[in-house]
């Protein structure tokens, strides 16, 4: 009984299909920067994004330089004539949006705030020197940062770093270490791999064709531009990792665990069989850490544990995909599986929005737009602080699924206007079609 997306298509002399690609239950978006991270030195297995699922969250500043740096980034991309950016104010606007962070990170020392200097000296010559040299032709002036694809066909979601208006050029900012040393740099597989992905997702959602889009690695340690190219097979691969994940998730929310946890052992998870000093000295203490306490707890414990995660793994799988009944909206996949009347019936989609005005701090914050009447009896389900993704409706085909979507939160709503509090500042404007409709609908996967 479960859903396969076939991706390519051909068909054979005897009508047989065959795809390039399955994907199992496309209705189970797996974040693409999740599925990049199961893709280790020591291997790449399906069973390493339960483990992260299971980990304590723990803010490192390496964490804290990688979105100072996506701050960098955005002050350099946006920088005018007459207001240049510096290192001293985008860390200040760093530290104001996460100050407890900061402040609870005792890692955080004189050091951290060199590295970051040096980083964002980086990233500002790379982006006047390089963005705009013969061989990359970046136009900045039409970039967009941090936009959201949401992917059915292929079961999977992202956000980028920088997109350029027109789609041609794709870069991935990460402020750690390219793999090699001094002239034998090259990038990290994981990273890699996700900007492959994003570049099938732009292929899928929008009919970009591949060859049309520059993908750039840019590790702001180094002031240069990783030119990536994606292979078929390393899409396959990377589909057959994202089918094994949501089959173990599947497995989760009937038993918990208990015929997974069990199976993972370091040995498993190594399958290249490397034995380098990172492995030994930090990889693999951190799997036997995770481990421990499945191994050394008792049974009414574990009968707990298993019960719980089996439970909260059946509420994600609704919160996802929603439930059996035909043409219900709950769960986001409604998003893309229930039609635009559906939608109006139970109030969860205002269509045929305008653009009122724009509000502006740093670039703009929020977005405010005009509601068309609407029939009697018309009851929006729409609350202010409710989360939402606003994206381009020009038709009726255009969806969440084959737009990007811009996401935010209700700051006001009356009969007449309503608010977007953007998640994401906006620089620039030709983000937005002044001229166009626009929908807004629930982002449950945000929420």
């Amino acid at each position: 009984g479960a859903q396969l997306n076939l991706l390519s298509v051909s068909t054979d002399e005897n009508g047989i299909l065959m795809p390039e690609q399955f994907v199992l239950e496309p209705d189970y978006l797996i974040d693409i920067s999740a599925l990049a991270e199961c893709v280790q030195e020591y291997g790449n297995h399906p069973l390493n994004y339960l483990v992260n699922k299971f980990k304590p969250r723990e803010t490192s500043h390496y964490i804290l330089l990688g979105n100072a740096a996506n701050q960098f980034l955005d002050d350099c991309v946006n920088e005018q004539p007459d207001q240049p950016a510096t290192y001293r104010h985008s860390i200040q606007k760093t530290f104001r949006d996460a100050p407890l962070t900061y402040t609870a990170c005792n890692q955080i020392d004189e050091k951290y705030f060199q590295q970051a200097e040096i980083q964002f000296n980086t990233i500002r010559e790379t982006v006047q020197a390089i963005f705009h040299s013969p061989t990359c032709q970046i136009d900045k002036n039409g970039a967009l940062l941090e936009p959201s694809f949401l992917c059915e066909c292929m079961g999977l979601q992202g956000r980028m770093d920088f997109l350029q208006g027109d789609y041609r050029n794709l870069i991935e900012l990460k402020s750690g270490k390219a793999e090699g040393m001094d002239l034998n740099l090259h990038p990290r597989e994981s990273h890699a791999l996700q900007m492959a992905l994003y570049k099938e997702v732009l292929f899928y959602s929008l009919d970009i064709p591949h060859d049309a889009v520059n993908c750039y690695l840019f590790y702001s340690r180094y002031p240069k531009l990783f030119a990536e190219r994606s292979a078929k097979a390393q899409i396959q691969r990377a589909m057959a990792l994202r089918n094994h994940i949501v089959s173990n998730e599947m497995r989760l929310k009937i038993d918990g665990g208990r015929s997974l946890i069990p199976t993972i052992t370091t040995d498993l998870l190594n399958t290249r069989k490397i034995n380098k000093s990172l492995w030994r000295n930090y990889q693999c203490p951190q799997l036997k850490a995770f481990l421990t306490p499945f191994h050394t707890a008792d049974e009414l414990t574990l009968e707990y544990f298993y019960t719980f995660t089996a439970f909260v793994t059946r509420e994600q799988f609704l919160a996802k995909m929603g439930d059996t009944r035909c043409d219900s909206n709950n769960g986001f996949a409604g998003t893309w599986n229930c039609d635009t009347l559906t939608k109006q019936a139970s109030g969860n989609i205002l269509t045929d929005l305008t653009i009122a005005d724009f509000i502006y701090g740093e670039g703009i914050e929020k977005v405010v737009l005009d509601i068309p009447p609407h029939e009697e009896g018309f009851l929006p389900n729409f609350r202010m602080g409710d989360i939402v993704m606003l994206y381009e409706r020009e038709n009726e085909e255009a969806n969440a699924t084959n737009r990007q979507i811009i996401r935010g939160s209700i700051g006001q709503l009356d009969t007449r206007q309503l608010t977007i509090v953007l998640k994401n500042k906006q620089r620039n404007s030709a983000v937005f079609n002044t001229t166009g409709r626009y929908a807004i609908e629930h982002d449950f996967m945000d929420a």
